[in-house]
């Protein structure tokens, strides 16, 4: 989530013809900074740090969760905690995030 984050608005950036100086400005940081997020320095940058310039340029945030899947040969979707101790691993849930400008245009 954090990876599409990052993408989208390295996107925004780029599409609306921002310098890092003038996105830093505008995001709230500096030069550097605006340069470590243009790199992709994922694991420098928190998802809400994300979120909030994300919002900045006008951007809301979704995260949308799914239940996961049936798996195969088991015929129904595990409901006990026994049941999901029984599985292989920890049960995984599918998500998608998505980016949309809050005025519903494109960046």
């Amino acid at each position: 989530m954090r990876a599409e984050f990052m993408a989208h608005l390295q996107k925004v950036i780029t599409a609306r013809g921002l310098k890092q100086a003038e996105a830093a400005e505008l995001l709230g940081g500096t030069q550097p900074r605006m340069s470590d997020r243009m790199r992709g320095r994922i694991d420098l940058f928190s998802i809400d740090t994300l979120i909030d310039m994300l919002a900045r340029l006008g951007i809301r945030a979704k995260l949308v969760l799914h239940p996961s899947r049936r798996r195969a040969g088991t015929g129904d979707y595990p409901r006990s905690p026994a049941r999901l101790l029984s599985q292989e691993g920890p049960p995984r849930s599918p998500w998608s995030a998505s980016c949309r400008p809050m005025d519903g245009s494109l960046p």
